[in-house]
């Protein structure tokens, strides 16, 4: 990972270093298992965030190691670890690959009036994401228990990464990181501070690509003084259930809001060579 070449870290940075979202982390072993496969990933399950990787001095390797396969009912379930240096886990999921099957239909939140402009919480800093990351267009409802959102979906790579191929993503990083954000207004809401990913049960996209823009309803499932449990679901306009974010957990701290206000590091000029990597080229 090299913030030359991967330029949406220029847009994911807390206390002014650049941050590998748990967004792409779940992009990364998405492609892995396609790439090692050559079908599908239809889920993402059990994710799990033990040392997130901060691009302190320039570029990071790490590797996407198969800890076991197994049979599925949809294909097959491979068992994937992230590592750094030193081996070192940094993070952990299960992707299910197979043949994909028709997105079902479901029931999208009926829109509650203008609500507030992403653009607005942007610019106040609700949310620390540059603009690669804007994924929220409008949100209409917060309440405690709630959040409904219009969200973006993700650009081909050619966008995000340098000399990549103007190809679409394994899943949508774009739509799952926005999922997230509004986890943050959600613990903004309730506690007055903000919150960052530590795990998810579960990320299925029903669509092999998500349409421009989606509708979002975020539930609540539990909360105490130091974490969120959120479910969250996505819609295309004509109804179809997209992608659903199930057990999805966060952290919450109020310390977190330095980090959030930190200014982000000025951008890397690219290397102009690549490392050698599969579906993304990034």
């Amino acid at each position: 990972i090299d913030p030359s070449i991967d330029r949406y870290l220029e847009d994911h940075c807390l206390a002014g270093q650049a941050v590998l979202p748990v967004a792409m982390m779940s992009e990364l072993f998405a492609e892995a298992a396609a790439d090692a496969t050559g079908a599908a990933p239809l889920a993402v399950e059990g994710f799990r965030l033990f040392k997130g990787v901060v691009l302190e001095d320039g570029p990071v390797e790490l590797g996407v190691w198969c800890a076991g396969e197994s049979p599925h009912e949809d294909g097959l379930r491979l068992d994937l670890e992230l590592r750094g240096e030193g081996d070192r886990v940094h993070a952990l999921a299960a992707v299910i690959v197979g043949a994909r099957r028709p997105a079902p239909t479901g029931a999208p939140p009926v829109a509650a009036g203008e609500g507030v402009a992403g653009a607005a919480l942007y610019k106040e800093r609700k949310l620390f994401h540059g603009p690669r990351f804007h994924a929220i267009d409008r949100v209409e409802v917060l309440e405690n228990g709630e959040v409904v959102a219009t969200l973006l979906a993700a650009p081909t790579r050619d966008r995000w990464i340098e000399g990549a191929p103007p190809a679409p993503f394994a899943i949508d990083p774009l739509a799952l990181d926005g999922i997230f954000q509004l986890a943050v207004l959600a613990c903004r809401r309730r506690f007055g501070a903000p919150s960052l990913p530590s795990r998810y049960e579960r990320f299925a996209q029903d669509a092999g690509v998500l349409p421009a823009r989606v509708r979002a309803r975020l539930k609540v499932t539990e909360a105490d003084d130091a974490r969120l449990v959120a479910d969250c679901e996505l819609f295309s306009g004509d109804g179809a259930l997209v992608a659903r974010l199930e057990g999805y957990v966060c952290t919450v701290s109020a310390s977190l809001e330095a980090a959030y206000a930190a200014a982000p590091p000025k951008p890397r000029k690219a290397r102009g060579k690549r490392r050698p990597r599969g579906a993304t080229g990034g």
